[in-house]
């Protein structure tokens, strides 16, 4: 759903690729940082507690259209290299985050300690969202560019083997005009 409304708002000239980049970010950090503070203040309702977590996963899907989709946008070369980076780096909260609920919930599974827990994880959201914000852009940067150096030389086997193809001038356009 998010892809289709970045695209709506894209095509139609609504917002920039960036400011559409940072706003789909924000609904999917912003919304889920207030949802997860909200699972603490609800207390043993289950009901609510399980449904306010499902829409906080749940909106947490608009940053893909964020976020997710920016490293094409800033470098069509190399985005493949960069997302394995940034998922590198994203992992980390992943096998840190249960040391930290661990330590902070041993033998003390209070409400008060896990609302805590809640606030760090709003605190991330946050911090993430407003960090992005202030650094994002939105088109191809002067390294990430199809006209940008090599990386490989030009005796490299890939490249000998790529002129082979004998690629047209009309595929090398019809891939420009894709916008990269």
């Amino acid at each position: 759903m998010s892809g289709h409304l970045a695209d709506f708002t894209r095509r139609n000239g609504y917002l920039s690729t960036k400011n559409t980049r940072k706003l789909f970010n924000s609904l999917g950090s912003y919304l889920p940082a207030g949802l997860v503070l909200l699972v603490g203040v609800v207390g043993c309702n289950h009901v609510t507690a399980v449904l306010t977590l499902t829409l906080c996963v749940g909106m947490g899907g608009f940053a893909a259209t964020g976020y997710g989709v920016n490293h094409l946008d800033i470098s069509p070369r190399f985005c493949g290299i960069l997302l394995a980076i940034t998922n590198g780096f994203g992992t980390i909260p992943g096998f840190l985050s249960p040391l930290l609920v661990g330590y902070l919930t041993n033998n003390n599974q209070t409400r008060d300690q896990w609302q805590i827990v809640f606030y760090v994880t709003a605190a991330i959201y946050v911090t993430g969202a407003s960090i992005y914000v202030l650094l994002a852009q939105g088109e191809v940067l002067p390294w990430g560019g199809l006209n940008s150096a090599p990386v490989v030389s030009p005796e490299s086997p890939a490249i000998a083997e790529s002129e082979s193809k004998n690629t047209t001038k009309s595929e090398v356009e019809d891939y420009k005009n894709l916008g990269f």
